[in-house]
């Protein structure tokens, strides 16, 4: 039989500067660090741990996507902290039952984009 996977349980991210990227993750997204020592942290996100690991420089990796209660709220809050938006909120699917999904990206300390997602139900979508 398969083995049968039931969530991710922990995901890899190397930064350029492990206490600074602590520091921002914790700063703008809510993260709370579970533990570190030299060259590691651990993140929690909602259950997930984000396993930072120190590096020469930050590689290109595959990009997190973070969901949101607020996706405009969230981007002008990154906006007043100096983050930069690569990619303001935008509609990218509409569900059958008219729930949108919402998308925008933001830089993170090492330049590499973190995607941002919000789910607006029919009540609460606007038009793109």
């Amino acid at each position: 039989m398969p083995v049968v996977a039931s969530r991710i349980g922990q995901i890899a991210r190397t930064v350029s500067d492990v206490k600074g990227a602590v520091n921002w993750f914790q700063q703008h997204l809510g993260l709370q660090c579970l533990f570190q020592f030299e060259g590691m942290a651990f993140l929690s996100c909602d259950g997930v741990r984000l396993m930072l690991s120190q590096a020469e420089s930050a590689q290109p990796e595959s990009i997190l996507y973070f969901e949101v209660p607020d996706l405009d709220a969230s981007i002008e809050a990154f906006q007043s902290a100096g983050i930069t938006i690569m990619q303001m909120p935008h509609q990218i699917h509409q569900h059958d039952d008219g729930t949108q999904e919402w998308m925008a990206f933001i830089e993170d300390p090492d330049q590499r984009p973190l995607g941002l997602i919000e789910k607006r139900r029919p009540s609460a979508a606007t038009s793109a």
